[in-house]
């Protein structure tokens, strides 16, 4: 659905975490501010205004063919360029090029069996360390392939090491890795149900033989082939997909674990959410997608070629799970096994393996508007805004991962464009057009101490008096000519008409009931002369226009002074 983030202050965004955002809470008009977390990610994107979280436009993209039987799949990005690594089944690792752009044509390049892959090489996840080291995780059999790339996923001789877990893995089938605080774990789900969830603790370093550790899950999972993690607040959470076959507790369905606070917690609660309307049928690859405002989850399916999406009622994991069927995006044979996330142009899209030796990618899941951006290992922002309200501010941290996405929200109050204009009231200068909080005063440029009100009466003299009106530290400025004046005995203010005003830079100017001749002098608001004219009166009576045509649209002081010496200051604004 789409959101509008222009929105008043959100309880809710207290409530998810809006201090990982830091930014100043108000922020001026057209000024550029600049937004970041802290919050550890390999993809952040930024979004001030509607976002469209409906996945029901989603489209297949022509397929790309493979030479081998692959199994997942793990997409990467890295200095401009987009990396894939499938896993054949064969035994060989495959790395596609797709360069600048995920929607072309990839360069093929076989990375070969490293020395250690085989036979039913399945699950890869691929991560990147604090010292910018990339490691890739494969699970075959009952060993843990460990794939060092060094600093450069480009590298066409990656190390790589076979470890055996002979008492835990049983028919590996998935892996995922994640940086949990300090730490690094790693999740493996062991197909045929022995050992189905198993952790393996790496500490501090990925370089480390892991130790494995089996996850108590109370019998729920019999056939588990993939899983998401997703972090709500201080909880989480974990979504498995079960096939739809095998020994007891088979069956299509969808299995939540909740960790709690600790995701190292060895007895997770778990509850199986079965088969939500019927949707699912051998379910497979599971991705999670979390705003501030929306979560589901996206599943694809073995059977009758279809893409499911999962509703949670509250927009929490916790809710009541609902099934959409998608439809199949126009992909045959849908046997997607893994999905891996990648944003491209504003665009949440993911890339998929088959069992069918075969490549496809889903795109326009999720959408940004155009004037919002995604960046990868980057977690800062800068933009202007161009219109006044109130906004939510939100980044989504590692959107559609299966390490777990995170959303965070933070609402800021945008000053609109302020306004301010001196004006002569009678004998008194007022600060009209945006209501401040703070004025101050200058007279010829120089300060004038004490002064900090919207109406100032002016004890200086004729001269330019300039006010300088600011809230939350957003400002404008104005200037005014000021003319003392004595008492009016030969002008009289209301007998003086001056037409049009507003102008286009012509104007009339009449006055009734004065004698001898007239000055006009028009002044701008930095005090400076720009036109004068002397008029004889004919009868006690002016008619006379001036053209100013050629001055710069704003605001002028029209000064009248009669020959003893009396005057009056009109206004006239210029358009």
């Amino acid at each position: 659905m789409k959101k509008a983030y222009l929105t008043l202050l959100l309880g809710l965004s207290s409530l998810i975490g809006y201090s990982q955002i830091s930014a100043p809470d108000t922020v001026c008009y057209g000024t550029p501010v600049t937004y970041s977390t802290t919050y550890p990610a390999s993809s952040y994107t930024w979004s001030i205004g509607a976002v469209n979280t409906d996945p029901s436009s989603v489209s297949g993209n022509a397929p790309i063919k493979m030479p081998h039987a692959t199994a997942s799949i793990s997409m990467q990005y890295q200095n401009g360029t987009y990396y894939a690594f499938v896993t054949n089944r064969a035994g060989s690792l495959v790395k596609l090029d797709f360069g600048a752009n995920p929607f072309s044509t990839p360069a093929t390049v076989d990375l070969g069996d490293l020395g250690v892959l085989g036979d039913s090489t399945i699950g890869i996840d691929i991560v990147k360390d604090d010292n910018n080291i990339w490691h890739g995780f494969m699970v075959k059999g009952r060993q843990l392939i460990h794939v060092d790339f060094g600093t450069d996923l480009n590298t066409s001789t990656p190390s790589a090491t076979a470890m055996n877990f002979n008492s835990s893995f049983n028919y590996p089938y998935f892996i995922s890795v994640k940086k949990y605080n300090s730490e690094w774990v790693a999740f493996v789900l062991n197909r045929n149900g022995f050992n189905p969830l198993v952790r393996l603790d790496f500490g501090g370093s990925l370089s480390a033989t892991p130790t494995p550790n089996n996850v108590n899950v109370n019998g729920s999972l019999s056939v588990p082939v993939n899983m998401a993690l997703h972090n709500e607040g201080a909880v989480w959470y974990a979504l498995v997909t079960n096939l739809g076959f095998g020994g007891p507790g088979g069956g299509d369905k969808l299995v939540r674990l909740n960790f709690g606070s600790n995701l190292k917690n060895n007895s997770p609660t778990d509850v199986n959410l079965a088969n939500p309307n019927n949707q699912l049928s051998n379910p497979r690859a599971v991705s999670v997608v979390s705003t501030c405002n929306d979560l589901y989850a996206l599943i694809t399916n073995e059977n009758n070629n279809r893409l499911t999406k999962i509703s949670f009622s509250g927009n929490t994991m916790a809710g009541v799970a609902s099934g959409t069927n998608l439809g199949t995006m126009g992909i045959p044979d849908n046997e997607i096994n893994s999905l891996s996330p990648f944003w491209y142009q504003g665009q949440l899209n993911y890339i998929g393996s088959s069992f069918d030796s075969t490549i496809y990618v889903i795109s326009n899941v999720f959408t940004l508007p155009t004037t919002n951006a995604t960046l990868y290992n980057t977690n800062t922002y800068t933009k202007s805004m161009i219109t006044g309200g109130v906004f939510d501010v939100m980044v989504q941290c590692n959107q559609g991962s299966l390490t777990g996405p995170r959303s965070f929200c933070k609402p800021i109050v945008v000053i609109g464009n302020i306004k301010v204009a001196i004006k002569q009231d009678v004998d008194t200068l007022v600060a009209s057009g945006t209501l401040c909080e703070n004025y101050v005063w200058k007279f010829n440029g120089v300060l004038i101490p004490g002064v900090n009100t919207q109406r100032y009466y002016p004890t200086l003299g004729t001269g330019v008096y300039t006010v300088t009106g600011s809230t939350a530290g957003c400002a404008a400025t104005s200037n005014y000519q000021y003319f003392a004046t004595g008492i009016e005995n030969v002008l009289n203010n209301n007998n003086i008409i001056i037409s049009p005003n507003p102008s286009a830079g012509v104007f009339n100017i009449s006055m009734q009931g004065v004698t001898g001749n007239i000055t006009i002098q028009c002044y701008n608001v930095m005090g400076s002369l720009v036109a004068s004219k002397n008029i004889e009166t004919i009868n006690g009576n002016v008619n006379t226009s001036i053209d100013l045509s050629n001055m710069a649209k704003g605001l002028y002081q029209v000064k009248l002074q009669a020959a003893d010496g009396s005057s009056v200051v009109k206004q006239v604004v210029l358009q």
